[in-house]
């Protein structure tokens, strides 16, 4: 469980630092972020089901399927 919770936030701390309403990430583009601050290898789907859980949890990340360009981070919202 510790590993699928780092990837959630090495997820969020990669489009946090690199996207925003005019800066789109692809999911190639958040995996080889990954590599080269952390040295970790992430898998594709791994990205998906990662953006999907932040986006459960209330973050506001726009998806390739929204916008046609890639994943960006807005405004974090915390829902609790």
């Amino acid at each position: 469980m510790a590993r699928k919770q780092s990837n959630d936030l090495l997820v969020l701390q990669i489009l946090s630092k690199y996207s925003d309403e005019r800066h789109y990430l692809t999911a190639t583009d958040v995996i080889d972020l990954i590599q080269s601050e952390f040295g970790l290898n992430v898998e594709r789907r791994t990205i998906y089901t990662t953006v999907d859980v932040l986006k459960e949890m209330g973050y506001d990340i726009e998806t390739y399927a929204e916008n046609n360009k890639g994943y960006s981070i807005h405004t974090i919202v915390k829902r609790f």
